[in-house]
């Protein structure tokens, strides 16, 4: 008998089959780099988000367990090669200074927008995840690309797609 032949009898007296095999293609699937988040992250560019294809986003960008997904459509979003554009803000809650949102704008050079224009969105690590001490540290400011990933939230009072919280960034 062949290797072959006996490979397929062995396969068939095990009840597996090739397709119950998981692939060995050396791709690792994506994982949450914040350990209280049990999420999978989906890959999306900066133009994705604006465009609201992960519409509804979370509704409370503060909530430290917000949804994975809304019915179908996935809540957690991981996103490479972004450049931070600009400077790194505070934005505090009245009478605290401790624990404030780091407000940051980020570019996606890889899948530019309309008139092919880099896209840019807004991010927020968010000062309640700080208080809860599961937020991630500020990113560097630099030239460095880094990956983020986080919840799509659309603000309320600007209309526009933001990744807040960030939960994690590397």
């Amino acid at each position: 008998m062949t290797r072959i032949a006996l490979l397929v009898a062995l396969l068939a007296a095990s009840g597996e089959s090739q397709a119950a095999r998981p692939l060995k293609s050396g791709r690792v699937k994506a994982v949450s780099w914040n350990r209280v988040i049990t999420c999978t992250p989906y890959t999306a560019t900066a133009n994705d988000v604006n465009e609201g294809r992960f519409a509804p986003g979370i509704g409370d960008a503060s909530n430290a367990s917000p949804a994975c997904a809304a019915g179908h459509t996935s809540q957690f979003v991981q996103m490479h090669r972004m450049r931070i554009i600009g400077p790194l803000t505070r934005a505090c809650s009245a009478g605290d200074t401790i624990f404030c949102d780091t407000v940051f704008t980020a570019e996606d050079p890889v899948a530019p927008g309309p008139h092919g224009k880099p896209q840019r969105i807004r991010c927020v690590i968010d000062q309640a995840w700080k208080r809860a001490a599961i937020a991630p540290p500020d990113p560097p400011k630099g030239d460095s690309p880094i990956e983020i990933q986080g919840f799509v939230h659309r603000d309320p009072a600007t209309g526009l797609w933001e990744i807040h919280p960030i939960t994690a960034w590397r």
